[in-house]
């Protein structure tokens, strides 16, 4: 049996669809924060993209050496352009450390 506080969780997440995984594959990508100046760099980043695409709602993220995974929840489109743009100004950085670098996506709606 469901206690309330459960039954508000489930009525929020269903009020607030669709959701976003937004993602990069680590085994196909290379080191993308390999300093810790590269991770504070990804998290100002990652704050900078949400103030230029604010209709979305930036659930959660983690940032990890060799990839990244955004949970959003808005139109499809704003999700698309948050990170297009993060991954547009990342890879000014990454491609001139590395110009060989390869950075894949993949976003998906979370049921």
């Amino acid at each position: 049996m469901k206690t309330s506080t459960e039954t508000l969780c489930e009525q929020a997440f269903r009020q607030n669809c669709p959701y976003w995984h937004i993602c990069t594959p680590g085994d196909r990508t290379g080191l993308i924060f390999p300093r810790d100046e590269d991770y504070r760099f990804g998290m100002t980043l990652t704050a900078i993209c949400h103030i230029l695409v604010p209709e979305i709602r930036l659930l959660t993220f983690e940032l990890m050496s060799n990839h990244v995974h955004f949970l959003v929840t808005g139109d499809k489109n704003n999700a698309k352009e948050f990170f297009d743009i993060f991954k547009k100004k990342l890879m000014r950085i990454v491609l001139w450390k590395n110009p060989q670098f390869v950075f894949n996506t993949h976003i998906s709606v979370v049921p």
